[in-house]
């Protein structure tokens, strides 16, 4: 068994890092900076280390890996670059020193473009200006919480029984009997008329921009939560899940309001409060945008990393900054 072991592992992580390590040489690469988590990029990070070039890791969730390869291999990193606080919280209980750790949020210009009006899109739905239209964008998975919110629409149809919901995202094949159960859901809560399947939207923006709240629903810590800050950016006042890293992107009160997850009461009563006082909700948009531009901005992001790459390369950063870059 463990002769196997060391030929699956001599076949799956080394002889590919000769690969990469080669490649490396090849192309005179000074930095590595690998995209997708630290236990899934075995293979480059073991040739970063052979070749004797600095290793950067974008940890954009937790980390599942928690096996013998893991604690070889997170030794061989320089720096972890984490999505949120509540990521580098679970990186750090990972045993990742947390001089390793660094916290660079996501960020996206908060100029969105737009092809269609508000008016256009509910046009196109028949939907009137004045009727209330929430939603939820994403994909269909069962901890993003779609139930939730046709929950919360079967206690809001009582307030506003023209009140519709819009679920903008596909389902993926392995999610085809949570979609099933969400189906079933609305023909039990009788809500067929308060709701809308619209799959995927390419401008997806458009229909949020349509929407009076949209709504962040995930039943389990969401690391960051880019669905929040893109509606935050065409300035919604947003309900999310009070969990993971968008605790660290909505202020409540101020740019939007929290729920507890998988709580269709809580979410409700958010939800009902902002239509209920536009002025509070238009505030709260307000404000979001100004928080995107301060926090989660793309420029911003951009910075951060530049800097970490310059303190991992400072020779090649004090070229650079002498070359006007």
């Amino acid at each position: 068994m463990r002769l196997t072991a060391l030929i699956n592992s001599i076949t799956a992580i080394l002889l590919p890092a000769l690969r990469f390590r080669a490649f490396l040489k090849r192309n005179s690469i000074s930095l590595v900076h690998i995209n997708n988590g630290l236990d899934t990029n075995y293979p480059v990070i073991l040739a970063a280390n052979l070749a004797s070039v600095p290793c950067v890791v974008h940890q954009r969730g937790g980390i599942a890996d928690d096996g013998l390869p893991f604690h070889i291999f997170r030794k061989l990193v320089d720096k972890v670059i984490c999505v949120s606080k509540s990521v580098a919280r679970d990186t750090a209980a990972k045993r990742i020193p947390p001089s390793k750790i660094s916290t660079i949020y996501n960020g996206i210009d908060p100029n969105l473009t737009l092809t269609r009006s508000r008016e256009e899109v509910r046009r196109s739905l028949g939907i009137s200006d004045t009727s209330p239209l929430v939603g939820i964008s994403g994909t269909i998975r069962f901890w993003k919480g779609q139930d939730v919110v046709l929950k919360a629409v079967h206690l809001l149809k009582e307030t506003f029984p023209n009140i519709t919901c819009l679920i903008i995202g596909d389902s993926p094949k392995d999610q085809a009997e949570y979609e099933g159960k969400l189906h079933g859901l609305i023909e039990e809560l009788a809500i067929s008329n308060n709701v809308r399947f619209l799959g995927h939207q390419d401008r997806v923006f458009d229909f949020i921009n349509a929407i009076d709240v949209p709504i962040h629903a995930s039943t389990v810590p969401e690391p960051f939560g880019r669905v929040i800050i893109e509606a935050m950016s065409l300035e919604k006042p947003i309900v999310a899940s009070r969990a993971g890293g968008v605790t660290e992107i909505v202020v409540e009160g101020e740019t939007g309001l929290m729920f507890t997850p998988g709580d269709a009461n809580e979410l409700a009563a958010c939800v009902t409060k902002l239509l209920e006082n536009p002025d509070l909700a238009r505030t709260m948009g307000r404000n979001g945008k100004l928080r995107v531009k301060e926090f989660f901005h793309a420029d911003q992001t951009v910075k951060q990393v530049m800097a970490l790459y310059r303190e991992i390369l400072p020779v090649a950063g004090a070229a650079s900054t002498e070359n006007g870059a």
